[in-house]
């Protein structure tokens, strides 16, 4: 027995089963795709080239600080077809651009950036500091 990964053209992974050498892989490979002889999380891989790589992640830090008076912010650059959610607010980018994140609430803020395949989601928690 053996575990393998199936992925459809788009480098998507569709699947992942343990396999018997009687099973039929080509069964449960998508057209286009593959199957890959290992268990691959499909939250952080993708396939390129048949190959497994590692899929894109937003570049920012888990969490920030900053003063709660409405001016001081953080920015993350974000690619276009991002939803940004913050405590049931969203908001989707229609072009690659910074997120400005400032708030006049003091606390601890949860962003969840949801972009576009083959990018990662990531949660980011900003603490802001009463003035």
């Amino acid at each position: 027995m053996t575990h393998v990964t199936f992925y459809d053209r788009d480098g998507r992974i569709t699947r992942s089963k343990t396999c018997g050498v009687e099973d039929d892989l080509a069964a449960f490979t998508p057209e286009g795709g593959g199957a890959w002889p290992d268990c691959l999380d499909d939250d952080l891989w993708m396939f390129v080239d048949h190959a497994p790589t590692l899929r894109p992640e937003i570049a920012a830090s888990a969490t920030y600080e900053i003063v709660a008076d409405g001016v001081a912010e953080i920015a993350i650059p974000l690619p276009a077809g991002t939803m940004a959610d913050c405590g049931g607010r969203a908001v989707v980018t229609d072009v690659d651009e910074d997120l400005q994140y400032t708030t006049t609430i003091a606390g601890t803020h949860e962003l969840t950036l949801s972009p576009p395949w083959p990018w990662r989601r990531k949660v980011i928690t900003v603490i802001a500091h009463a003035v």
